[in-house]
């Protein structure tokens, strides 16, 4: 029989036509989005699962012997989340300006560094965005006028661009594409979602 806990608190419930752990888990979801919440990790056994292990977990017949915790974000905590991405990428911008000096002077990893860290930041923002119907907060909201998903089609292109300059060891344009492109959208997308 499977336990599960929803942000330390048991959740009693009864098994009725549900015949996996994922059948039961779209039921909790879909509770947690009732009440303005959404999923946001999961433990079995007291470890996380994540990406392909919750598709195995999901599958597992509801006659396992489980314990089940999960963690919820509410709308206003994903707002919250959002809005410090806004200003972790208005921060990161100015690194970003940094990069032709730093990979003219050999410091290469200041360059990757910086573009890991904004990428981490950038995939965030997407997850974060992906539960809309939670936080308010979608693809289509408008920052100065543009659409978040026109922003995410700019960054994609500059990061693949990035990517490919590195690859090539062309530290010009890695700079280039680093202060005048990607640096003024991130400042520019950072103010945005701080302001949401």
């Amino acid at each position: 029989m499977i336990k599960i806990a929803i942000n330390g608190e048991k959740l009693d419930f009864k098994i009725e036509n549900e015949k996996t752990i994922g059948d039961v888990m779209g039921e909790v979801e879909e509770f947690c989005n009732s009440q303005n919440n959404t999923v946001f990790s999961i433990f079995s056994n007291e470890r996380e699962i994540k990406g392909e292990e919750i598709d195995k977990l999901f599958a597992l017949p509801v006659t396992e012997e489980l314990s089940i915790e999960l963690f919820t974000k509410s709308g206003d905590d994903i707002k919250e989340q959002v809005m410090e991405i806004g200003k972790d990428l208005t921060d990161i911008s100015m690194s970003l300006e940094e990069i032709p000096v730093k990979m003219q002077t050999g410091d290469d990893a200041f360059a990757i560094s910086v573009i890991e860290k904004f990428s981490q930041k950038f995939v965030q923002l997407c997850r974060y965005l992906s539960l809309h119907k939670i936080s308010g907060i979608s693809v289509e909201t408008k920052i100065d006028g543009q659409a978040v998903q026109d922003y995410q089609k700019e960054i994609s292109e500059l990061l693949t661009d990035i990517t490919t300059a590195l690859e090539e060891k062309d530290i010009i344009s890695v700079g280039d594409i680093a202060e005048y492109e990607l640096s003024p959208l991130a400042k520019k997308l950072g103010n945005g979602l701080i302001s949401l």
